[in-house]
């Protein structure tokens, strides 16, 4: 049995927007310390907010909370799912683009935070996670930092 590791790979560093005096992002490390594809904590503090860099170069960060019954969300198997196909004709996509809860099995879509396959308006709550300066007018990638907004979407 493989173990995970659930503790944040150090504190998350708040960046405060001068216009404002409020944190709008925390620098939760350097792209290397999210190079497995998986969901790791980010250690902002009073949040647990858990970030996934994917094979494919796409970010997500989600609080670490199931909306259907409070599970570890993002101790869940991220995966794909079947696409619309031809009748016979069975197409695996979106890689990558779902989580599973380890808890009751609820899928949420990783881009929307919407559950797939299940009635309700339950969604996780997802946060805009950029590659590059804590500038909240451009974003672009340098210095390897990846920052995530405070306020979740």
């Amino acid at each position: 049995m493989t173990t995970r590791n659930t503790s944040p790979r150090s504190q998350a560093k708040p960046v405060v927007d001068e216009a404002t005096g409020r944190v709008a992002w925390y620098d939760v490390g350097s792209v290397a310390d999210f190079s497995e594809a998986k969901f790791i904590p980010t250690g902002i503090p009073d949040k647990d907010i858990w970030v996934l860099h994917t094979p494919d170069d796409r970010w997500y960060a989600l609080r670490n909370t199931c909306p259907h019954q409070g599970g570890p969300i993002c101790m869940g198997e991220v995966r794909g799912t079947f696409l619309p196909s031809e009748p016979g004709e069975y197409v695996f996509g979106y890689e990558y683009g779902l989580i599973k809860c380890p808890y009751h099995g609820w899928e949420f879509d990783l881009e929307t935070g919407q559950p797939l396959f299940t009635p309700g308006k339950e969604r996780v709550v997802r946060y805009d996670v950029h590659v590059g300066p804590a500038s909240l007018h451009e974003v672009k990638v340098e210095e390897g930092r990846v920052y995530v907004s405070a306020k979740g979407k």
